[in-house]
């Protein structure tokens, strides 16, 4: 009886994934919004690329667009572990361009940029949005982009840093004359659908406006996630067991 119950819990589940899949489908022609090919996401923290935006990463490389990722802090911990770390989980996922802000690694030898001053990884440590709106620009001022992609006003897990991204990032969109770039946020999903692993993509089909990305390859966010050895403690696998990010994403518009 429990064989049956698990091959038929199984197969409801790959339903609705499968349900959610073609739903996006149907929403992929508004990639065209997405003008040029070139995208960057910019993120708190390494790893998080891994965390909660490989679904969109790939949606983005199936439709030929170009990725740069600008991570604004190294991490909260001493030396250059996470800065290696991100770098072998970006060339995994194929990003054209890393930078760790305030950190050059030419052949993966790291050593600080002069006259700029590292974002502070911490829970209780509040980064200045227009400061962030200025790393932006100075990296905009050497790369051509037409999207930039980050974290929504809740920031997926609420941690201050993700919400701090999102408050520069729009910062930049609101004080820099920067009308040829779209911007968009990934949205955090509201509770229980975060953890409901692919059931979360439900919600998704009520929502009025904006990008699905899915992936049935869940394997792929747990190979980038096995790039950051320094971090994969055990609440973070029970996250990846969990999470509906490994599934779906969903970003819209920033407002």
């Amino acid at each position: 009886y429990s064989g049956v119950t698990m091959w038929i819990n199984a197969a409801i589940s790959m339903l609705i994934l499968y349900t959610v899949y073609l739903f996006s489908k149907h929403r992929r022609p508004t990639l065209s919004t997405l003008k040029g090919d070139t995208v960057l996401l910019v993120t708190a923290h390494p790893d998080d690329e891994s965390m909660f935006f490989v679904p969109t990463i790939e949606g983005l490389h199936s439709d030929g667009k170009r990725i740069h990722l600008l991570c604004l802090s190294k991490g909260i911990e001493s030396g250059y572990t996470r800065i290696l770390e991100l770098l072998d989980a970006a060339d995994y996922l194929n990003i054209e361009n890393t930078t760790i802000h305030a950190y050059s690694h030419t052949n993966k030898t790291i050593e600080p940029v002069p006259n700029q001053t590292p974002y502070q990884d911490g829970m209780d440590v509040i980064w200045d949005p227009e400061k962030i709106a200025n790393t932006i620009e100075q990296y905009l001022e050497t790369h051509s982009i037409d999207t930039i992609i980050t974290f929504d006003s809740v920031g997926v897990s609420s941690h201050i840093n993700h919400r701090c991204t999102y408050q520069g990032v729009k910062y930049h969109r609101d004080h820099y004359n920067r009308s040829n770039i779209l911007y968009y946020s990934l949205d955090s999903t509201m509770l229980p659908f975060k953890f409901l692993v692919w059931f979360g993509g439900l919600v998704y089909l009520f929502k009025p406006s904006g990008l699905v990305f899915t992936s049935v390859k869940f394997w792929k966010v747990w190979k980038c996630m096995s790039f950051h050895q320094s971090q994969l403690v055990w609440f973070r696998f029970v996250y990846l067991a969990l999470t509906s990010f490994v599934y779906v994403n969903f970003i819209a518009p920033m407002v």
